[in-house]
C-alpha cells in the first residue's frame, strides 16, 4: 500500500482522488439495492466531474464492471457527466466511460486500495473497529509519507492527491500534503507490536 501511494504521488500523470461517504446520513445510501446504486452513481459522476474539470481535456474513463440493477450506467454517467461539465463551461469532456473487470486493469486495483484504506481510516476516525493490526500499521505508515498524524483527514486541493468527505458534518481536519521521502516498511515486530 506504502509504494502504491507512493507512485501516485511521484509518477508524472498519476493522480488520485476519492470522495469518502458517511452512508448513514444519507437516505439512498441507506435503501434498498437500487437506492444504493443510484447514489453510488451519482457520487461517482461528482468525482468524474471534478476530474475531468481539472484534466481540461478528453477522458476516457474505465470503472470497475459492477452487477448493476441498471446495465447502462457507464452510458449515463457519460451522458450525465458532460452535462454537468457543460454547465460549469469546463474544458474538459468526457470521451466514455466503460466498464472493464477490475481484475484486468491494474489501475483499478490501485484505486480500489488506495480508496479502502482512506475508507477504513475514515470510518476510524468515526468510531471505534475492529481492525487487523496489519492494517493498521498500514494505514499509519500512508498518513507518515503524506505528513499526516492520521489518514482520516481531507487534503486541500492538489494536484496529485485529493480526499474529501462527504457530508462537512464528517469531515476531519482538511490538512497539505508534506510528502516523506521515505516511510519504513512494517517489519514483523511493528506487526507484533500492534
Amino acid at each position: 500500500m506504502l509504494d502504491c501511494l507512493a507512485l501516485v504521488l511521484r509518477e508524472p500523470g498519476l493522480t488520485f482522488d476519492v470522495i469518502v461517504v458517511n452512508k448513514r446520513l444519507y437516505r439512498n445510501w441507506r435503501g434498498d439495492a437500487s437506492q444504493q446504486e443510484v447514489a453510488f452513481y451519482k457520487t461517482y459522476t461528482y468525482l468524474l466531474r471534478h476530474v475531468v474539470n481539472r484534466l481540461k481535456d478528453q477522458a476516457d474513463v474505465y470503472i470497475d464492471s459492477r452487477s448493476d440493477r441498471y446495465g447502462k450506467r457507464d452510458e449515463a454517467m457519460t451522458t450525465i457527466g458532460n452535462r454537468m461539465l457543460a454547465k460549469l463551461a469546463a474544458n474538459g469532456t468526457l470521451g466514455s466511460v466503460t466498464k472493464v473487470a477490475s481484475h484486468e486493469a491494474p489501475g483499478i486495483q490501485l484505486a480500489d486500495v488506495l480508496t479502502g484504506a482512506f475508507n477504513t481510516a475514515h470510518m476510524l476516525r468515526l468510531q471505534p473497529l475492529a481492525v487487523h493490526p496489519g492494517k493498521l500499521v498500514a494505514l499509519e505508515r500512508m498518513a507518515a509519507l503524506l505528513g499526516w498524524p492520521h489518514l482520516g483527514h481531507d487534503t486541500y486541493p492538489e494536484p496529485k492527491l485529493n480526499v474529501w468527505h462527504f457530508p462537512r458534518e464528517s469531515r476531519g481536519p482538511t490538512m497539505r500534503l508534506v510528502v516523506a521521502n521515505s516511510v519504513p516498511y512494517a517489519s514483523r515486530a511493528d506487526l507484533r507490536a500492534g
